[in-house]
């Protein structure tokens, strides 16, 4: 298989490849489709295998970090790893995202446990932010501390 071709990610100095994985759908029913874990599993490694080098996942998508964690944690370094801030740890889909200071470090702390690595290459805002919470609520400010 030839290789995937790799862009610059921003300014960030990582060469990601054009094509990435979207973990969502790892989430498991009732909100997504039923995944078991071995079918979890194989579709984690077929990602690696296949040279994909960017996974984006997020505390919102069930159990998708914690398969990435069980299952391809132990190939860290092959991969870059996008996840989301803002999301309240354990709240149900959809749920209201408040993006405190203290709930964003909450929310990166648990996903590095569940995703078994000490760091994350990318932390996104996962829904539109308004001034009042970048500026107030301290957000960005947060974000750029971790």
């Amino acid at each position: 298989m030839a290789e995937l071709p790799k862009r610059t990610l921003g300014r960030t100095g990582l060469e990601v490849t054009t094509l990435g994985f979207g973990a969502m759908e790892l989430r498991g029913a009732p909100v997504g489709p039923a995944i078991t874990d071995q079918q979890a599993e194989k579709v984690l490694n077929a990602v690696l295998d296949a040279g994909i080098n960017f996974i984006d996942t997020s505390i919102d998508y069930g159990r998708s970090e914690e398969l990435i964690g069980r299952f391809i944690a132990h190939r860290r370094p092959e991969y870059f790893l996008a996840s989301k801030c803002g999301c309240i740890p354990g709240a149900a889909m959809g749920a209201e995202h408040i993006h405190t200071a203290e709930n964003i470090r909450a929310g990166v702390e648990q996903s590095l446990r569940r995703m078994k690595t000490d760091y994350l290459d990318l932390v996104q805002f996962h829904r539109s932010l308004t001034r009042h919470q970048f500026e107030e609520q301290g957000a960005l400010e947060a974000a750029l501390a971790l």
